[in-house]
């Protein structure tokens, strides 16, 4: 006995058009976001190779020489500026911190830095 499964083409396409319309969604979003961390890697290591340079052009300056004016006057490249966002200008600031005084005799760390 033969038994006619009229429509079931029809169920079964519609089923897998929806599976199918899921996994499109799901796979266009994951590229989007993507998309999104790559361009923030990359202006992140943008950021990072401008504040090495900035680094840099303060450590050649004579150690008398540097002040918190003369750092507030360093400005990012022009390029950078418009790349980064909130990329306008460079912030210089201090800290204070209520640190214990050092015993006699005994100097502040460096933090390996030697002069």
């Amino acid at each position: 006995m033969r038994r006619t499964r009229r429509g079931s083409l029809l169920v079964e396409t519609s089923v897998a058009m929806v599976i199918l319309t899921v996994a499109l969604v799901a796979i266009a979003q994951t590229l989007g976001m993507v998309a999104q961390q790559r361009r923030e890697s990359e202006r992140r290591l943008w950021a990072m190779q401008a504040a090495a340079n900035l680094m840099e052009h303060i450590a050649v300056q004579p150690f008398d020489q540097i002040t918190a004016e003369s750092v507030a006057e360093l400005k990012l490249p022009e390029e950078l500026q418009t790349a980064l966002p909130g990329g306008s200008g460079l912030f210089c600031r201090t800290r204070v911190v209520n640190a214990p005084p050092l015993p006699a005799g005994r100097n502040p760390p460096t933090g390996g830095l030697t002069r």
